[in-house]
């Protein structure tokens, strides 16, 4: 076997190699596509329902500061936990699609409420709740992968040339 023949035969495998695996992800590109759209329509979902809850803790957070009673508060508290049953159904209807590490943060979410709810006023439970939001919050833009891209946004934005404002007469 001479030289030419040895080059053009590993040539040939390198070829055959290369379109494999161009076919290979041509067929499953598009399938992570989907699945990347899925998951944002269930961060969407899933965070739209969390807002509300937080809205709805900051109500009982703000009437417990009032000290309108147990009765009140316990009822309050229900409404909160019923917000959370939305915030729950969403999460579980997008559960399948959403990563492990994002699905035990908002499965732990449930236990940190309880606990903030049944902290006296004199705690603070209003700032505690907004630390866990803010966490849930930003693992999830994270996840999503908005971090850097608004890093890489805020990069490209102070590099462009400021032009002059035009001096009022």
């Amino acid at each position: 076997m001479d030289w030419l023949s040895i080059i053009s035969l590993i040539g040939g495998f390198i070829m055959f190699g290369v379109g494999i695996y161009l076919t290979f992800k041509a067929r499953t590109e598009p399938y992570r596509q989907t699945l990347y759209s899925k998951q944002l329509d269930g961060y969407v979902e899933i965070v739209n329902a969390l807002i509300d809850v937080y809205k709805t803790a900051h109500g009982v957070f703000f009437a417990k500061g009032l000290k309108l009673g147990k009765e009140a508060e316990s009822e309050l508290s229900s409404i909160v936990m019923n917000k959370y049953s939305a915030f729950d159904h969403k999460h579980k209807k997008w559960v399948v699609v959403l990563p492990k590490e994002m699905n035990v943060l908002f499965a732990n979410f449930r236990k940190d409420l309880e606990k903030i709810l049944n902290l006296p006023f004199k705690n603070n439970p209003g700032k505690l709740f907004r630390d866990v939001y803010i966490e849930i919050i930003a693992k999830t833009r994270k996840a999503i992968g908005t971090e850097p891209l608004s890093e890489e946004t805020l990069k490209l934005i102070t590099k462009v040339p400021r032009e002059e404002k035009p001096k009022l007469d």
